[in-house]
């Protein structure tokens, strides 16, 4: 590969950026969508490349956006009735971060603000973990130990059982 030059290189991460903003924009119209109570499949419809023109956002992935959306706000709100603070985002006040992947999975992770205390980081994430599975959710921690695996900094994934 060639070194580009500032400019080329300025250009090639204006169509990294621009691409992103265009998916946060159509992932934020879907959800908006369908809290407005249209339906997946007529969401689904209107998205489909024969209707757009663009590929990537067919049935399958429409209803993986709807369903990790739906994952996120059942976990936002088990944690906030457990009293853990919990975000979309990183933050100073948020002990627990739920977000959504690039695979469009939902995921849970704890905050790094929450200190190096063990005991802390322990009982954070197991009442994270006991919280998320109360409201119907499973966590998957790939073989591990869930609320250990939450502890020791990494992410877990959410689903609907």
């Amino acid at each position: 590969m060639e070194k580009l030059t500032r400019e080329q290189e300025r250009l090639a991460l204006q169509v990294t950026a621009t691409i992103q903003a265009a998916d946060q924009s159509i992932r934020a119209a879907i959800r908006a969508a369908a809290s407005a109570g249209v339906s997946a499949n007529e969401i689904a419809r209107r998205a489909d490349r024969r209707v757009t023109g663009v590929r990537g956002y067919g049935r399958p992935v429409v209803l993986e956006i709807l369903r990790a959306e739906d994952v996120c706000a059942t976990a936002l709100e088990a944690l906030a009735d457990v009293e853990i603070s919990a975000g979309e985002q990183w933050s100073e006040d948020t002990a627990v971060w739920v977000y959504r992947n690039s695979k469009r999975e939902a995921r849970m992770r704890l905050s790094p603000t929450l200190g190096p205390s063990h005991t802390t980081r322990a009982h954070t994430a197991q009442g994270a973990v006991d919280a998320v599975r109360d409201a119907g959710l499973s966590v998957d921690a790939r073989g591990w130990v869930p609320w250990e695996h939450l502890a020791d900094g990494y992410a877990v994934t959410l689903s609907r059982d």
